[in-house]
Parts: C-alpha cells; structure tokens; sequence
C-alpha cells in the first residue's frame, strides 16, 4: 500500500513527500522498502543520539530541498525546530498515540507556501484509530482557544 501511494504521490510534477514514523528500525525499513521502486529516491532524517550528526542532518535536508531526494522518512526530529522547504506531501505512517501538538507540528512541515495534502495511515480495526479521532477533537478544541483568544486580543487592541 505505501509503495503504490509514493508512487501514485510522484507522479504530480515537483512532489516532496515527507514521512513521518516513530521508530527507527522502521524508518530503515521505509527507506530500504521505498528506495526499490526506481521512481523514488528516499533517505532519512534522524535524530543524533546513534544516529545523524547535525551536519549529516542539515546536508540531508539540503539534498532533500535540492531534489536529490524525493522522499525524506522522518523520526520525530523532523516536526519542529527545523526547516524543511518544498515538502508538499506528509505521510503520518505509525500514528499510534500521537499528540494533537505532534499532529499541528507534523502537517505544518508541508506546503508553506501553496496547498499542500496530508494523508495519515491506519490500521482499521484497532486503538489507533480511537486515539486519531480522540487527537483530532482535541486538536480541534486548541484551534478554537486559540481562535477566541486572538479575537479577545484583536478587540482588546481596536478599544
């Protein structure tokens, strides 16, 4: 499934796709999975602990950005503190428990500038997807605080 969804990914002009997932033997898996379809050109990007020194990371991002790669597979180093330009595809892998915080960080890394899509995988059947929709609401409730608060301040400001 996740090698035709690359594929079918790829096939827009200019398409970056970053995924998302949360252990590194699956990262590894991902990569080496991905990296035998002749289309895709993935790498990973992990954190430094037995992993990526922060030049290592900053060069990969580069040849990410450059279109050396076209598919960067992410631990969580990859959803803030980070720039990552050009990605117009994020793939949420293994949800699991995820945060609405992890959630909001993870799709703001695709499509800064223009529309970008967002596709999140699960495993029908199972706690995954009681724990996606019991993020989503929550993730919906911050947006509304946050909403009301700017509105608060905004009329606050005009008085």
């Amino acid at each position: 499934m996740l090698r035709g969804l690359i594929k079918k990914e790829l096939k827009e002009i200019n398409t970056k796709i970053i995924i998302f997932a949360n252990y590194r033997n699956t990262i590894d898996e991902i990569v080496d999975f991905l990296n035998k379809e002749e289309e895709v050109k993935a790498t990973k990007l992990i954190g430094q602990k037995l992993g990526l020194k922060q030049e290592e990371q900053i060069a990969t991002i580069k040849r990410f950005e450059d279109g050396i790669y076209n598919t960067l597979v992410c631990s969580s180093i990859g959803e803030e503190g980070i720039s990552i330009k050009g990605a117009t595809t994020a793939i949420m892998y293994d949800q699991g428990k995820s945060s609405e915080i992890r959630s909001i960080q993870r799709t703001g890394r695709v499509a800064r500038l223009e529309a970008g899509k967002i596709i999140t995988l699960l495993t029908k059947d199972t706690r995954e997807i009681g724990y996606y929709w019991a993020s989503k609401r929550k993730e919906k409730t911050m947006k509304n605080i946050l909403s009301n608060m700017q509105k608060e301040t905004q009329e606050k400001l005009i008085t």
